[in-house]
C-alpha cells in the first residue's frame, strides 16, 4: 500500500491505480462511455459535473477530478461560489450556479464508503474509503493531526494497522 503526501498531515493513496487528471483542448469534456452530464455551468471557467467526475475548464484545457478524488465542499457561498478541495490539496473555486453546487455536494458524498476517526495516545486521524464511480476501485485517504509526522515509522505502522482494521470491519480484500 503505497501512501503520498498531500497538504501538511494529509496523506492519500489509490488502489490499484494512481489517479491522473486528463487534459484536453474542446468546447466540452470528452466523457467516458456510460458517463453523462447531470450539471454544468459555462464562460470562460466552464464546470461539468458528470455522473463520474467534475471537469473544470481553464484556458480551453478540461482537467477532470474524479468524484472520488475530492476531500471537501464547502458553499455554496452568498454569490453562489463553492469551494471544492481535492485529495492532493488543490483548492478550486467555482461558480456554480442553480443545480451545479447540489449535485456536486451529492455525488462526492455518494462516493465516499466509510469514514472512521481513529485515536492514538498523542494525536489522531481521520481515514476515508471512497469508490471510484464506475468500477471496484478505491481511495483511501488519512488526514492526520498536526501533531503527528507522516514520516514517522511508528505513525505509519498505526495508520497501516487502522487501515487493515477498517478493511476487515467492512470487509474488503486486499488486492494483490
Amino acid at each position: 500500500m503505497a501512501l503520498h503526501a498531500g497538504t501538511p498531515g494529509h496523506w492519500w493513496m489509490v488502489l490499484p491505480a494512481a489517479i491522473a487528471g486528463r487534459l484536453r483542448p474542446a468546447a466540452r469534456p470528452e466523457l467516458a462511455r456510460g458517463e453523462r452530464v447531470l450539471a454544468e455551468s459555462g464562460g470562460p471557467s466552464a464546470v461539468v459535473a458528470s455522473t463520474c467526475a467534475l471537469y473544470l475548464r481553464r484556458d480551453d484545457l478540461w482537467s477532470r477530478l474524479g468524484w472520488e478524488e475530492i476531500d471537501q465542499v464547502s458553499g455554496p457561498s452568498d454569490a453562489g461560489e463553492v469551494t471544492v478541495t481535492g485529495l492532493d490539496g488543490a483548492v478550486f473555486r467555482l461558480d456554480g450556479p442553480g443545480s451545479l453546487p447540489g449535485v456536486i455536494r451529492d455525488r462526492v458524498a455518494a462516493a465516499v464508503v466509510a469514514t472512521i476517526p481513529v485515536a492514538l495516545d498523542r494525536g489522531g486521524a481521520v481515514i476515508t474509503v471512497r469508490g471510484r464511480p464506475g468500477s471496484d476501485e478505491l481511495v483511501w485517504s488519512v488526514r492526520l493531526s498536526a501533531d503527528l509526522a507522516p514520516a514517522d515509522p511508528e505513525v505509519r505502522a498505526w495508520v497501516d494497522a487502522a487501515i487493515r482494521g477498517m478493511r476487515s470491519d467492512l470487509g474488503l480484500r486486499e488486492r494483490g
